[in-house]
């Protein structure tokens, strides 16, 4: 349940960011990812939050991974434009 809920915070933030990369112009797409972040925060403690999970290791690390994953397609999709000129 505690993964099924990461994994949908981090997919509907990649649909955002895949809609963000079509609509924005690309010199904006950092500033919506510097804003986004601390929304996918907030979207992950609420899905560990939802699968039960009380303070703890095993809620910190979640919502750690969660936000590593995050931050991760984030570079992604900024360095995107660049890993296609190589």
């Amino acid at each position: 349940m505690l993964f099924r809920n990461v994994a949908s915070v981090i997919a509907l933030y990649v649909i955002f960011l895949g809609i963000a990369y079509r609509v924005l112009p690309h010199v904006k797409l950092p500033a919506f990812v510097f804003f986004a972040l601390p929304g996918v925060v907030w979207g992950l403690a609420d899905a560990v939050d939802l699968a039960g999970m009380k303070a703890g290791k095993t809620r910190s690390r979640a919502i750690l991974g969660g936000f590593v994953a995050a931050v991760m397609v984030s570079w992604w999709f900024l360095m995107f434009p660049f890993l296609l000129k190589a």
